[in-house]
């Protein structure tokens, strides 16, 4: 029986939408449809009423994950939860760096369900067939990288070396924009005490840097490969990750953020896929994400364990507390805490139906919630 929402709330009253018409469940394999009963994303939708889009996936991690939901237009009235991280604490375990790919995807997933479709720059907004204006949440492109393409750059499109997804299917063609070109660089303007770009880097053979300066003041010079000492794919295929960069702290009002590549290898883009700023906030349209933490497994095998879960779900806190710092409607849930490995697992790590019926209701919880 679906649930009845709250009211909207009287004049005065911090507004938020209700009824909230789709509901969003990204994870792996703990989320999709597997083994002849529902999962948790099934019985939320359900239990709730409102229309399941399910990106659970077997086999994804975060990088996976993240990927795909960009597929997704997000509106203001849409709920999603995030159940990630299995198999990123499997494969990666005490690695550092590949511990920050995780966090970075999973930022990439945050905050692509907590900003609405009309609060992102797509880097594709940029005019690359003829000279752009510089317009507020326009970028403009740099014009001192070459003609071929224009101006160093060029739409993202298709399955440029294996980047995944980067198209949406709401009719707003392709999500970014890439260069092959040392000195390519765009600026953009971006409103908030805290902005953030995301970038995406290879995981494999890869080299080259990229520089960022905020209103003409350097802020820092990056990799554009993930991992420097070695190179890795997902568990899904993918070779390219994620980079989310967060400046926070700044002055209420415009920034200009300029992104510039520094250096290359003979194969290494520098693709840039969206942007946008905290003072774009609607809280009378704004998305919820519901973050769950990574469950326990009834069994390891080494070098994975229960610590690396521990490790990576405080990671996963850290996430959700920048989202909430920059005023989004972002909630962390612990999941871990309400599934029992000795009563609600079929395998070592995956729930039976009643393990996936309570995620359901830790879940629903925060789903009915405004």
């Amino acid at each position: 029986m679906p649930i009845n929402f709250p009211a909207c709330p009287s004049s005065g009253a911090t507004p938020y939408v209700f009824p909230r018409s789709r509901y969003i469940a990204v994870g792996d394999s703990l989320t999709a449809t597997n083994f002849g009963f529902d999962s948790h994303a099934d019985w939320t939708g359900a239990r709730s009423g409102l229309t399941l889009t399910n990106l659970g996936t077997n086999l994804y991690q975060a990088i996976d994950a993240a990927s795909l939901f960009t597929s997704v237009r997000i509106k203001g009235n849409d709920v999603s939860t995030v159940l990630i991280g299995t198999n990123d604490h499997i494969y990666y375990t005490t690695d550092a760096d590949k511990r920050r790919v995780f966090k970075d995807a999973l930022r990439s997933i945050i905050w692509w369900g907590a900003v609405p479709d009309k609060q992102k720059v797509r880097m594709q907004n940029v005019q690359l067939t003829a000279p752009p204006p510089t317009l507020l949440r326009s970028p403009t492109l740099l014009t001192n990288a070459g003609t071929s393409p224009l101006w160093g750059w060029s739409n993202l499109s298709g399955n440029y070396q294996g980047i995944p997804n980067y198209g949406d299917t709401g009719g707003g063609g392709n999500l970014g924009i890439l260069s092959i070109t040392s000195g390519a660089g765009v600026s953009m303007t971006l409103n908030g005490t805290s902005i953030r770009i995301e970038v995406a880097i290879k995981t494999n053979s890869g080299n080259g840097t990229y520089t960022i300066s905020i209103d003409g003041a350097a802020v820092g010079t990056y990799n554009l490969k993930a991992d420097n000492s070695a190179d890795f794919t997902s568990a899904a295929g993918l070779v390219w990750a994620q980079r989310m960069h967060r400046f926070s702290g700044l002055s209420a009002g415009d920034h200009t953020l300029t992104i510039t590549g520094a250096s290359r290898g003979a194969t290494t883009a520098l693709p840039i896929t969206w942007a946008w700023g905290n003072g774009w906030i609607d809280n009378g349209a704004q998305p919820k994400v519901i973050v769950g933490t990574i469950i326990n497994m009834t069994s390891y095998t080494a070098p994975a364990s229960a610590a690396d879960v521990t490790t990576f779900n405080n990671d996963v806190a850290d996430v959700v507390a920048e989202a909430q710092a920059d005023g989004y409607n972002v909630v962390l849930v612990d999941t871990r805490s309400v599934v029992s490995t000795a009563t609600d697992f079929r395998d070592s790590s995956h729930p039976n139906a009643g393990g996936q019926y309570k995620l359901s209701s830790l879940f629903l919880q925060e789903v009915v919630r405004p």
